[in-house]
């Protein structure tokens, strides 16, 4: 998805990351990493309400973590941007 990305191929990255997000296990940290680089590039697509329900389940997930946990910061400003 990344090179895709980088390419200039938003719509297919998109893709790319749902099916490594879709695959990979819940609490492994590269599928909560698919799981973030997907609703992001939902939500660069104007597809954000395909984009809330995938960055509230990582909130709730991380309901407990450490406040500075990068990952967490930058999903909670993702979700703020399309209240």
């Amino acid at each position: 998805g990344k090179i895709r990305e980088q390419a200039g191929d938003l719509a297919t990255a998109t893709v790319d990351y749902k099916f490594a997000a879709e695959q990979l296990v819940t609490l492994d940290p590269a599928g909560m990493t698919a799981r973030y680089a997907y609703a992001s590039a939902l939500v660069r697509q104007n597809r954000n309400d395909e984009a809330r329900p995938i960055l509230d389940r990582l909130l709730a997930q991380w309901k407990d973590a450490d406040r500075d946990f990068q990952l967490l910061v930058e999903t909670r400003k993702l979700r703020e941007q399309i209240k």
